[in-house]
């Protein structure tokens, strides 16, 4: 059974308040948004208040084309569709420029990236990385990775980083974010057929989705598909000390109008092979496909991506107004 009905930007406003951007209290806001790691002493958080000049090779954003929802042992999925890969890739680009303004903005001297790509440390990294852009799992859906212009994804790690460092005489920069198209809302409810039986009752699980971008700093998927050395988030690392990990603590919203199109019983390929019980009953509840209106996901992307970069923002300037102090 096919169902086609078409989802507007009002949702749950409960779920989606962080869709509201408030420019009265950014740190504040920010701070519920992210949170700063440090290690021992909180040692690394001082690459905050005086920092190096950073290299950022480049930005990673995996943007997910199908999505798992689950409660339970029960599962539901979202299929994205009508979004090539070149919007990803012009998202990508635009939000490369918009992050660099930011930190520059916080007080973030950046490295010129041609200066960045001259450096024979920087080359012989790329040679050396066994690139991975496309992820598929059955537990989470798929999802590619982007650079802005297709840069080469530079993530050095250990002895490579420290060696880099010493040769661009600079900080190093990675950030890696996900970016979502939907949040499912699924919710089980038990009913029981006897006041006395407690074990004489029904359980029903019912899905929904929401069209929404959703950017958060994880990776989310399983740790054999993982690409060795991955920081997910931000780090900010001088030269001489390791640096600050930003993490999401709360995923960061902007819904967008859809059609959304409900495949009842249907299963989408990625997740065919997960195992026998897999595909009927009450194990899965059907597959939703979403159609975005181009325009509305390429704007909802773009300004929750600028939301986290102005939260990102706001935390670096807050330890160089202590740093005043």
């Amino acid at each position: 059974m096919k169902n086609k009905l078409l989802i507007s930007t009002v949702f749950s406003s409960m779920l989606f308040a962080n869709s509201i951007y408030s420019q009265t209290d950014i740190l504040k806001e920010a701070k519920q948004y992210l949170s700063v790691q440090s290690g021992a002493q909180n040692v690394d958080k001082k690459a905050l208040k005086n920092p190096d000049p950073q290299a950022m090779a480049c930005v990673e954003l995996k943007f997910r084309s199908s999505s798992v929802g689950k409660i339970g042992t029960t599962s539901s999925y979202a299929i994205l569709e009508g979004i090539d890969s070149a919007l990803f890739q012009t998202i990508t680009n635009e939000f490369y420029v918009i992050f660099s303004e930011k930190l520059k903005g916080a007080g973030i001297t950046l490295v010129d990236l041609e200066k960045i790509k001259a450096t024979k440390k920087y080359k012989e990294i790329v040679a050396d990385t066994k690139e991975k852009r496309n992820y598929s799992s059955k537990e989470t859906g798929a999802a590619t990775i982007y650079t802005q212009n297709h840069d080469p994804i530079f993530a050095p790690t250990g002895m490579k980083l420290y060696k880099y460092q010493s040769e661009i005489e600079a900080g190093v920069t990675n950030l890696l974010l996900m970016v979502d198209f939907i949040e499912f809302d699924m919710t089980a409810k038990d009913v029981y057929h006897d006041f006395f039986d407690k074990s004489n009752k029904t359980s029903t699980v019912t899905a929904k989705v929401r069209p929404a971008i959703k950017i958060t700093s994880g990776w989310a998927e399983s740790s054999q598909e993982d690409k060795f050395g991955a920081v997910p988030g931000l780090t900010i690392v001088n030269k001489k000390m390791m640096g600050p990990l930003f993490s999401t603590t709360l995923p960061i919203y902007s819904p967008y109008e859809a059609e959304v199109t409900t495949h009842d019983g249907s299963v989408p390929e990625f997740a065919k092979n997960r195992s026998r019980l897999f595909g009927g009953g009450p194990m899965q509840l059907g597959t939703f496909v979403v159609k975005p209106n181009q325009e509305a996901f390429h704007k909802a992307a773009i300004e929750a991506l600028t939301r986290y970069a102005d939260y990102v923002a706001a935390i670096i300037k807050s330890y160089n107004e202590d740093k005043k102090k």
